[in-house]
């Protein structure tokens, strides 16, 4: 169905709205983003006091290297979640699915929206966490030696590359029945420990290490690191590999929405609820 460009702003805004509203359940936006960022700030704390007392402060350059994973996450988790949960939610639950679908908005761009508002829950996470590890364990991160050129441009790709991460998830999840939640939660879940977040590629196995060279998270989570610090900037960065990996990600993700997507509606399940 074709669709006016002004018809296709007020859909993303108005998914972004209904994706925020309903994952806030109408609260105050300040006190729903201190209590989404309360689990990452503490996941960071502790394991900033284990690489503390396992290296007697010694070793603050590894520490500044997950402290960046983990501050980075955010945007995954956030974002690749609410594109999974607007399926769960409106499937499962509010069984509106089939309304949505059929809306003179597409069912992508309700997606691209709902996912958008996982945005500032991610750029909030991801602020807070690096200012106060670095206040608490003075990591070094100054103001002047930030690549901020660098860091506009890595949350740029991280939208883009995430959406279509969402997608993948969420077509999976169109095709599960039974345990949809669990899908996109096993997922992030795994990518988390093979993408280079918190665990160095180079000490897993030889098939996990050839995995995670091959997933464009590990490339832009590493310009996350390259723009905030000096410490990683011993060579320069590798475009060709986040831009060839993002690329095939990004059309490996919406071939399998897309699939995901026709077969649920050629079977007739696309609103058809299997949760216990």
């Amino acid at each position: 169905m074709a669709i006016k460009n002004r018809n296709l702003k007020k859909g993303i805004y108005s998914s972004f709205l209904i994706g925020w509203r309903i994952e806030t359940n109408w609260g105050k936006p300040f006190s729903v983003l201190l209590v989404r960022t309360a689990r990452p700030i503490s996941s960071a704390l502790i394991l900033s006091f284990m690489y503390t007392i396992t290296s007697q402060g010694t070793q603050k350059e590894d520490l500044l290297w997950v402290l960046i994973g983990i501050s980075t996450w955010g945007f995954v988790q956030n974002q690749v979640e609410f594109m999974y949960w607007a399926i769960v939610s409106e499937r499962e639950w509010l069984r509106n699915i089939k309304n949505v679908i059929i809306s003179p908005t597409p069912f992508i761009v309700y997606l691209t929206g709902r996912s958008s508002a996982g945005l500032p829950f991610g750029l909030f996470s991801f602020t807070v966490i690096l200012l106060t590890s670095n206040l608490l364990l003075d990591l070094g991160i100054k103001f002047s030696t930030i690549y901020f050129p660098y860091l506009f441009l890595a949350i740029i790709l991280s939208f883009i590359i995430l959406f279509f991460l969402g997608l993948l998830t969420a077509g999976i999840t169109l095709s599960t029945p039974k345990y949809p939640i669990g899908v996109g939660e096993a997922l992030v879940g795994v990518l988390y420990l093979i993408s280079g977040s918190i665990v160095r590629p180079e000490i897993l196995p030889n098939i996990f290490q050839n995995i995670s060279i091959n997933l464009p998270l590990s490339h832009l989570i590493n310009l996350y690191r390259y723009a905030l610090s000096p410490s990683f900037r011993t060579a320069s960065y590798d475009w060709n590999a986040l831009i060839f990996t993002g690329l095939i990600f990004s059309i490996f993700g919406f071939l399998i929405y897309s699939f995901s997507f026709y077969r649920a509606r050629s079977n007739g399940k696309i609103d058809q609820q299997t949760m216990y």
